[in-house]
């Protein structure tokens, strides 16, 4: 079972100006490079969470940065068993964390998304999403994150192409057919970004917390 925890970038009084001075400098670096404010947010906040995920998992007081696996998916050295998976849009930065391998994915609901679905999804998925006119955007959405999140949960980033299995985001439980042992959660964060978690067992609990509030946990 994971734990999904999930900051809210656009709720009031987060210290930032505390977050960027707590961050890694590689962090901090990488943060400098976006122009836009809220990309500067997301960024910080991903590591922010990572670091509050595994204090509040297993204690360890992480300040280092994650080494990259094979195909560029994080892990931490000393912490082999504790598995993360972060993502972030919109006004939305998650991460999945547990015992076993985990992917997560957020994504904005955005007008006219569907129209790459031919591109990218096997027929039976485009079936799903062009079901009909309405709320085809929604169900892209839906369905592109069940589907990055199982890419993540294996780790192996673009050497699995989107068309190479299905999931069924009609069915309860949702499955796919590339490893039916999986669990999948999806939630409709709010009216405008939905989030996928895979991994054996599903989410346990998925839970909004504060910049203000892991900053002060890991005090």
């Amino acid at each position: 079972m994971f734990t999904v925890n999930c900051i809210n970038i656009t709720a009031e009084g987060q210290d930032w100006d505390a977050l960027y001075a707590q961050a890694s400098e590689g962090r901090r670096r990488r943060a400098d490079k976006f122009i836009f404010p809220d990309d500067r947010k997301r960024c910080l906040c991903a590591e922010l969470l990572m670091r509050y995920c595994l204090f509040n998992d297993r204690g360890i007081r992480f300040t280092g940065e994650p080494l990259l696996g094979k195909y560029g998916k994080p892990y931490i050295q000393g912490a082999e068993d504790f598995f993360f998976s972060a993502s972030h849009s919109g006004k939305w930065v998650v991460m999945a964390y547990g015992s076993s391998q985990v992917g997560a994915d957020v994504e904005v609901i955005k007008s006219g998304s569907a129209s790459i679905a031919e591109g990218c999804f096997t027929q039976s998925e485009q079936d799903y999403v062009f079901a009909d006119d309405e709320g085809a955007d929604e169900r892209f959405i839906k369905l592109w994150t069940l589907k990055e999140s199982y890419i993540k949960y294996l780790g192996t980033g673009l050497s699995t192409p989107l068309d190479s299995f299905t999931v069924y985001a009609d069915r309860e439980p949702i499955f796919t057919d590339a490893d039916e042992g999986l669990v999948f959660t999806n939630i409709r964060l709010d009216s405008e970004h939905y989030l996928s978690v895979c991994g054996a067992g599903g989410a346990a609990a998925v839970d909004t917390v504060t910049v203000n509030g892991c900053l002060g946990a890991l005090r």
